[in-house]
């Protein structure tokens, strides 16, 4: 597997809450212990005492312009210092400062705090309590008695305003409050500052790592990953819904996951809240066995199963369940149908465990990209999308309508119009309305997968033998005073055609916007489904007329030459969807044989179609038995013949194409 190199910033955590809620006393604490020698622990009064000639007194008289600049200044002479030392940081700050005059608190966060700090944990102390440790705390007689009313309201406010600023910050930050007394605060201060190595870049790290083990051993054959997610995509169900009911159980008790995506969205940071919320829910042990009362509900889709079983025994294609949800449900689902020795899980977990993002499920594609394989993604909300546009192979899950992400089609009608998404959809079970219209994401069954038809599939052949438009093709092909460029014409019509009528149908149409004729006007245009990802392989030469008419159709797909199957490298092959050969005649068919081995052999997982002006009927016999073992081939012949005749020097068709006949 690759590498990530992701560029580290530092960990910079800022300790909030009312003065006299006990911030220099964790510092103290924290400084004391060895565990944290790799951290600033710092002040955040001192840093603004340091930038102002005669201190924090000479501070406070400034106006309040001045005082906004220092303590941006402050904060990022913070940042710098931890990248000079490479070193992580606790900063104890204060939000805002009570005014006696206006009665009300004025706040002091600035916008430098919230592009700094990664992590703000709070101390929300009661009023009560507070009111008495400053009562008690006679080295500092300038904080004053507040009453506890008061304290609590200031305190509420902070903690609202400063969750608004971690959540409307693009950086993310991750807002955490502690509200326990005082004796266990800085336990619990400590959980969470060791909790740091839960921030984006460790998180990649960490699920790169479950990447690679789930993997091997890596197989040298293997060439295509299937990534599946797990919640109404291998089965109907949102796991993650009937655990939270289970929990919660009948009461006033509301599910809380819904409330944090709403807050912080399908981020790092919500994920990471969600997975502490499951912190709460009592030992591993207790958890576990609410998950697997869940387990014992989940039934997944049988096409799936299906799809699953054949896979199980392939060595070129792996298949991987790339959840959001909690890995140890989809372990015990996959268990339960008998898979889980072939089909591993990532996903997230409590709050020691790594989670699963949107941004991670593309990640994974795009890893497994980088490493040369094919990969099929299935998925069926928005959190899948960047998963989906990062596949090689993008196919949407449509469930029923009353139960299935409702704002999965406007966003995926978004991504085809905006990020070119090439996706199709299959729907289970079959009888569920589609999502948008069959031709902006059309139709597929599971079993008609490139991969599953390339790996599971057998050969198989299609004749316009009797249709006008073959009769009419053909007539110049048979014609021996048709020779040289109007012969090359003639093939070349056969492999318009070939590609018109036959393989639009067969390999799908994806839909697309074009300019209209008329100023300021789009139309709607179709081209060859993964027609990027298609590569036309003329076997030379007698192949490259018909060749060339399936690329005047088809104008994306890649063009390749080859006169022996050695002349295709596992290069060319590499993200391909579909091969297409084409012959102008196939006789025996021990030519087409090889080449289709060669394709096969170094791309298990790719579609293989072969087109053919003229195929021998003994050809069509003999070809399933000589392909056995190499998958799916479909072969499109113009016509076949009973005629076994093989043309040689003036009647060979190459000869006839190019002219040669009198050098044959």
């Amino acid at each position: 597997m690759a590498q990530l190199v992701v560029e580290q910033e530092p960990t910079i955590i800022g300790l909030y809450g009312l003065p006299g809620s006990g911030k220099s006393t964790i510092l103290d604490n924290l400084r004391a212990d060895p565990s944290y020698s790799n951290f600033l622990i710092i002040e955040g009064s001192a840093v603004i005492a340091k930038l102002v000639e005669g201190g924090l007194d000479a501070f406070k008289r400034l106006g309040e312009h001045e005082k906004d600049s220092i303590r941006r200044g402050a904060t990022e002479k913070i940042r710098d210092e931890c990248l000079e030392q490479n070193k992580n940081a606790v900063v104890a700050g204060n939000f805002s400062f009570w005014n006696d005059v206006a009665r009300d608190y004025a706040e002091v966060w600035t916008d430098s705090d919230a592009k700094v700090f990664t992590h703000v944990i709070y101390l929300a102390v009661d009023g009560e309590k507070l009111a008495g440790f400053v009562e008690q705390d006679e080295s500092r007689p300038d904080r004053g008695l507040k009453p506890a009313d008061q304290l609590d309201y200031w305190r509420d406010e902070e903690i609202s305003q400063l969750k608004k600023h971690c959540a409307d910050n693009s950086k993310d930050v991750m807002f955490k409050t502690v509200t326990q007394g005082m004796n266990s605060t800085l336990d619990e201060v400590k959980q969470l500052i060791d909790g740091r190595n839960h921030d984006e870049k460790s998180n990649r790290d960490r699920v790169a790592a479950t990447l690679k083990a789930a993997l091997e051993p890596l197989s040298p054959a293997l060439d295509a990953v299937l990534l599946i997610d797990g919640d109404k995509t291998l089965a109907p169900h949102d796991t993650g819904a009937l655990l939270q009911k289970q929990i919660i159980g009948p009461g006033p008790r509301k599910d809380p996951l819904p409330g944090i995506f709403n807050t912080h969205g399908y981020t790092f940071t919500g994920f990471r809240e969600a997975a502490m919320e499951y912190e709460k829910e009592g030992s591993d042990a207790h958890f576990i066995g609410e998950c697997e009362k869940v387990v014992r509900r989940v039934k997944m889709h049988p096409e799936f199963v299906y799809l699953l079983q054949q896979v199980a025994g392939s060595q070129s294609v792996r298949a991987l369940v790339v959840t959001s949800g909690l890995r140890i449900i989809w372990e015990r689902v996959l268990e339960q149908a008998e898979l889980s020795h072939v089909v591993r899980a990532i996903g997230g977990g409590r709050e020691k465990d790594y989670v699963v993002t949107p941004k991670i499920k593309a990640m994974i594609a795009r890893v497994l990209k980088e490493n040369g394989l094919y990969v099929l993604a299935l998925g069926d909300s928005v959190i899948d999308l960047p998963m989906l546009l990062q596949a090689d192979e993008a196919i949407v899950v449509t469930g029923d309508e009353k139960s299935r992400s409702k704002s999965m089609e406007v966003e995926v009608k978004r991504a085809i119009a905006k990020d070119c998404l090439q996706a199709r959809q299959i729907l289970l079970p079959p009888t569920v309305s589609a999502r948008l219209d069959g031709e902006k994401l059309p139709h597929i069954r599971l079993e008609d997968l490139s991969v599953t038809n390339a790996l599971f599939g057998t050969f198989e052949h299609v004749e316009a033998t009797g249709k006008t438009a073959a009769k009419l093709l053909m007539t110049p092909n048979r014609d021996a005073a048709v020779h040289g460029p109007a012969l090359r014409e003639a093939h070349r019509n056969v492999g318009r055609y070939l590609a018109t009528e036959y393989l639009s149908e067969y390999l799908g149409l994806q839909q697309y916007q074009t300019q209209h004729v008329q100023p300021g006007k789009s139309a709607d245009g179709y081209r060859l489904f993964h027609e990027k990802i298609t590569l036309l392989i003329p076997l030379m030469r007698r192949g490259e007329p018909m060749a060339f008419g399936v690329s005047d159709i088809f104008l994306l797909a890649a063009f390749l030459h080859a006169k022996q199957p050695a002349d295709i490298e596992k290069k060319h092959l590499r993200g391909m969807a579909n091969a297409i050969l084409v012959d102008g005649v196939v006789n025996s068919g021990d030519s087409l044989v090889e080449f289709i081995k060669r394709v096969r052999e170094l791309r298990p997982s790719v579609r293989i179609v072969a087109l053919s002006g003229v195929t021998q009927e003994d050809a069509v016999k003999n070809l399933p038995g000589k392909l056995a073992g190499c998958g799916g081939v479909t072969l499109f012949s113009l016509r076949t013949s009973e005629n076994k005749f093989t043309g040689k020097g003036g009647t060979d068709t190459g000869a006839r194409l190019f002219g040669t006949t009198e050098m044959e």
